[in-house]
């Protein structure tokens, strides 16, 4: 058995055998990356779990303006290729999408390390974006030293 840590891992490992078991672990949409046929029924040597990362995005923000209603600017923080890079288009497209129609202004900021976000929230703060925080330790301990807030 192979175990695989994420999307691009899968990717890698399906290309390498058909034979033998595959086990993901954060697999954002294993049936659009082409690694399962359905999520019931896999129909390959993978299988795992996912989070299904594209209906994620969109649903925060919607919830995050229910919360802030007169929020007119978002920063997202984004690991860049945590996931495949067809996934990453996806989530961002359906993020950009959700945006535009709410009437709020989005900006993805990326990040691949902790060593980032010193400079990735000092640009969120520079454009006076609304932060969701989703590395609160981090953020909590000081390592970010600017976080913008709710504008309005």
């Amino acid at each position: 058995m192979i175990v695989a840590g994420g999307t691009p891992a899968a990717i890698a490992a399906k290309r390498a055998t058909s034979a033998i078991p595959i086990v993901a672990a954060n697999m954002a949409d294993p049936v659009a990356d082409g690694l399962v046929v359905s999520l019931t029924r896999p129909g390959s040597n993978v299988t795992g779990n996912t989070f299904l990362g594209p209906e994620l995005g969109p649903k925060r923000l919607q919830l995050l303006r229910e919360v802030i209603p007169q929020v007119s600017r978002v920063a997202a923080l984004q690991h860049p290729s945590v996931y495949s890079e067809r996934t990453m288009q996806d989530m961002l497209k359906e993020l950009e999408r959700t945006a535009a129609s709410s009437g709020v202004e989005l900006q993805v900021v990326g990040a691949k390390s902790p060593n980032d976000f010193d400079k990735a929230f000092a640009g969120m703060s520079k454009a006076h974006a609304t932060v969701p925080a989703s590395n609160l330790k981090r953020i909590a301990a000081g390592g970010a030293t600017e976080v913008a807030s709710a504008d309005g």
